[in-house]
């Protein structure tokens, strides 16, 4: 297809109120915005995973609440790659029974061939160690916590990328806590659990992207894809030539990507109904040197 594509991620949308951060500071007005942008280009819209935050709402009320964004998507024909906060749409993929026809475009990670490059598209979560196996469960505890302490104070105290760094570590350290329980090991130990125990150690914010992207370039070169393109660190940004992070709309800034037909790709910011070029680079010097051997080793 001879269009531009633009890629979304980590809208964490709600069913509304003051607790849902998409109902705050205009989010869902500037969103409309890009949103005609992307028409006025002829472009086509993706969205890998977090789209919907099902750890913190119930998808009958997100349905309800935001019927109309959901109905403008669908003419649209945007299609929506699961993340970790949403994990629970891949139900969807394939069903001939979806709640709203949105969710006939729920598709599984994917390749696409553009200009000369092969694109992966995926969320990124499913290879965070973090997020494999019992973190869906873990993770649904802390949205219902939080959204307890929203509900009492009135609005979305959690939704800022601040706080998202003060949740992660907390979701790493209670993941561990739990891991090591008999009883959950017992109940829940699968194939992976070993691989989590020894990668699950509470990791700061750079550690945790380095060892993703290790895993991305191993990926990449198994798969025998030239671009990666992924989300989940909610941290825009691009790696040398191959890797792109298209952000989120939760923070101070939202973000996207833009894959012109020649497979050109860029970071922009979305500021109220205008793109602003954003060329924000992954600074990680050990990783630059260990890429220039060609080898990424994940251990």
């Amino acid at each position: 297809m001879n269009i531009p594509i633009f890629v979304i991620s980590d809208l964490h949308i709600g069913s509304g109120g003051t607790t849902d951060s998409f109902s705050q500071n205009k989010r869902s007005v500037y969103f409309d915005n890009f949103l005609d942008y992307v028409e006025k280009e002829g472009g086509e819209l993706i969205i890998i995973g977090d789209f919907i935050d099902l750890w913190r709402f119930a998808l009958k009320k997100v349905i309800k609440a935001r019927r109309e964004l959901l109905d403008r998507l669908a003419e649209m024909n945007v299609c929506c790659v699961p993340g970790n906060h949403d994990q629970a749409l891949a139900r969807f993929i394939n069903s001939p029974d979806v709640p709203h026809r949105f969710f006939r475009k729920i598709k599984e990670p994917f390749v696409r061939t553009i200009g000369d490059k092969k694109f992966t598209f995926f969320h990124g979560h499913e290879l965070d160690p973090m997020n494999q196996k019992l973190t869906t469960g873990v993770g649904r505890v802390l949205g219902l916590s939080s959204s307890l302490v929203e509900y009492a104070v009135g609005y979305p105290v959690f939704s800022s990328d601040v706080i998202e760094e003060a949740l992660l570590n907390i979701e790493e350290k209670l993941f561990l806590f739990r891991l090591n329980v008999a009883g959950l090991l017992t109940n829940f130990a699968g194939s992976g659990c070993s691989a989590i125990l020894q990668n699950g150690q509470a990791l700061p914010r750079q550690k945790r992207t380095e060892k993703l992207l290790l895993k991305y370039e191993l990926k990449k070169q198994i798969d025998g894809n030239d671009i990666t393109v992924s989300a989940h660190t909610h941290q825009p940004c691009r790696f040398q030539n191959w890797y792109f992070n298209s952000g989120s709309w939760t923070g101070r800034n939202s973000n996207f990507i833009r894959i012109l037909p020649d497979g050109r790709a860029d970071i922009f910011d979305w500021e109220k109904d205008t793109p602003i070029y954003n060329d924000v680079v992954a600074d990680i010097p050990r990783l630059t040197s260990k890429f220039k051997t060609g080898y990424a080793a994940i251990n």
